[in-house]
């Protein structure tokens, strides 16, 4: 599913590169997360920031996890698995923009979350 802010907003960025950090993130809920469980992509803006999150049911990722999986060519594994560059580029596309990624646990799984300044 996909939910995302009720009213229009600026955001001044690369429309190439955060469509691409996007992607990664529906990518990596697809690969690593159960069959047949819900994956939700969410948009909101907060104060300053615009907050772009995909939460899936996958395995929880603590902090140490986290940095792993965004380090280039580390790959999940799974039989899924891909090149190992989707987490680390979207890292490096949100820190382009000024932001930055970070992971936190939901109720039933994870979320990537991506912070991007207004």
């Amino acid at each position: 599913s996909v939910a995302g802010p009720s009213s229009a907003f600026m955001f001044r960025g690369n429309a190439i590169l955060l469509r691409e950090a996007v992607v990664n993130l529906l990518d990596n809920g697809v690969r690593y997360t159960k069959r047949n469980t819900r994956i939700e992509a969410a948009m909101a803006v907060r104060e300053n920031q615009l907050e772009i999150s995909v939460s899936d049911e996958g395995d929880v990722v603590d902090e140490d996890t986290f940095i792993q999986i965004t380090q280039p060519f580390f790959s999940g594994d799974q039989a899924e698995a891909g090149s190992g560059l989707g987490l680390s580029i979207t890292k490096d596309i949100a820190k382009s923009h000024g932001g930055y990624l970070c992971v936190g646990a939901r109720d039933t799984g994870k979320a990537f979350v991506m912070f991007l300044p207004r």
